[in-house]
């Protein structure tokens, strides 16, 4: 007799402890902030409503890309394999290079999908940050992430709440006699509506509407982001000549999605690589501007330092020495070497070179103009020191990242960040865990 009261009431015991195990789950913040860019208190109060929720969160301030915060996330065993864990949220902030960068993870992500994630980034964190106001991008980021999960949550919770009316019918029939819990359990009514409703046109109609809404979406994004790349590229002649192979082959896959069906379980991962081999595009486009912005800076200041060296030369008074013809004469040999330098770098414009290839020229440009400007302060300096030290103070030089190989995208959208699933919070096995969005500020 007392070994069937343990059986009977066992059930009770292990759902008590399972609720204390629940009730004792926390979270905490992780906070790296090594140049103290934001105050530390009002991103604990943010990040606080939470972290009460058992969410683990990640606030990281450092240099890098998206392969840095990776690493970063796994320095701090945040991150399984090459997901980031079920119950964290990371955010992510790069001043050099400017990169911003959110995630979530599997238990997250039904509440902050990718597209979510990038309204977010590029409406709520981007603005502030541009702005200089470290803090505020931070907490303002932090409070729209916890209302989107709290508003998620609230059909979650009315779903609980009926599974403690159900669990408190479960104990009142542990209560009431074995032969009522045997109905409850064998019965599932639950289990047994939901797998009904699956079979039944309407629960397959609400399925196959799910799945065109979330395509829709994902085709309106895609969209949105190929209009504005392609604005970008277009206001840089140069720079669109380069970029018309990889545009051209992005702009013809539109064409072959939209005639694929609207409810196609893998059209909104294919929208979504292709939008990801956009953004890629437009980083390639800020690199080919910034380095020909540079190029021609280093060109000018070339010109300009040439022209000071000559005036400064040409004066005499007191005890400087008169500068030698040898040394005009040097003078307007660099003088043409710039002015060959400039038509070479008007013919590479002209020329419509590919990424690659315009990368190289400019950067052979930006290496000779620096060199002459080497050039013409070595002979300034050693003939006007005083001068030289007055007119051309010590400056930081800009560098040259131009010759790198990542430079170039593929152009397409099939290897385009292809092992990042769109997220679908609605089906099961969609994909394979966590959503994150991320990209230049």
């Amino acid at each position: 007799m007392q070994a069937m009261f343990h059986k009977r009431y066992f059930p009770v015991l292990g759902v008590i402890l399972l609720l204390i195990a629940g009730c004792a789950t926390q979270g905490e913040l992780r906070l790296d902030d090594p140049d103290e860019r934001v105050d530390r208190a009002l991103v604990r109060a943010a990040a606080e409503p939470i972290t009460t929720q058992g969410i683990q969160v990640a606030v990281l301030l450092r240099g890098g890309t998206d392969t840095d915060f990776a690493q970063q996330l796994a320095d701090l065993n945040l991150l399984r394999g090459d997901r980031i864990t079920d119950n964290t949220i990371a955010l992510f902030v790069s001043y050099d290079p400017q990169y911003s960068a959110l995630r979530a993870g599997s238990d997250i992500s039904p509440y902050l999908p990718n597209e979510r994630l990038e309204v977010l980034r590029t409406t709520v964190l981007n603005p502030a940050l541009r702005a200089g106001d470290a803090t505020t991008a931070v907490t303002l980021t932090l409070a729209a992430l916890d209302a989107d999960i709290q508003a998620n949550r609230r059909l979650e919770n009315q779903f609980r709440g009926w599974v403690w009316i159900l669990l408190g019918l479960g104990l009142l029939a542990i209560f009431l006699g074995p032969k009522l819990l045997e109905w409850l359990r064998w019965g599932a009514p639950g289990q047994w509506a939901a797998r009904w409703w699956e079979r039944t046109p309407i629960g397959r109609e609400q399925a196959r509407r799910k799945r065109e809404q979330r395509n829709a979406a994902a085709q309106r994004l895609c969209e949105q982001v190929a209009a504005e790349v392609q604005q970008k590229i277009a206001q840089h002649a140069p720079i669109a000549a380069a970029l018309t192979a990889q545009l051209a082959q992005l702009g013809a896959q539109p064409a072959v999605l939209v005639h694929r069906p609207a409810d196609d379980p893998a059209l909104a991962q294919a929208w979504h690589d292709l939008l990801r081999a956009y953004n890629e595009l437009d980083r390639t486009r800020e690199r080919l501007k910034h380095t020909l912005s540079v190029t021609e800076s280093s060109l000018r200041e070339a010109a300009q330092v040439l022209a000071q060296a000559r005036r400064s030369l040409g004066q005499t008074s007191g005890k400087q020495q008169v500068v030698g013809a040898d040394v005009f004469a040097e003078l307007t040999r660099i003088e043409q070497a710039i002015a060959a330098l400039a038509l070479r770098h008007q013919n590479t414009l002209d020329a419509g070179f590919d990424v690659q290839a315009l990368l190289d020229a400019l950067h052979a440009v930006g290496v000779a103009s620096a060199g002459m400007i080497s050039e013409i302060e070595v002979i300034w300096r050693r003939r006007r020191p005083k001068a030289f030290a007055a007119q051309r103070p010590p400056r930081p030089r800009t560098t040259l990242p131009w010759r790198s190989d990542s430079a170039a995208p593929s152009g397409s959208a099939a290897t385009a960040s292809s092992d990042t699933p769109w997220n679908d919070p609605g089906e099961p096995g969609w994909q394979s865990g966590e959503s994150k969005a991320g990209g230049d500020w």
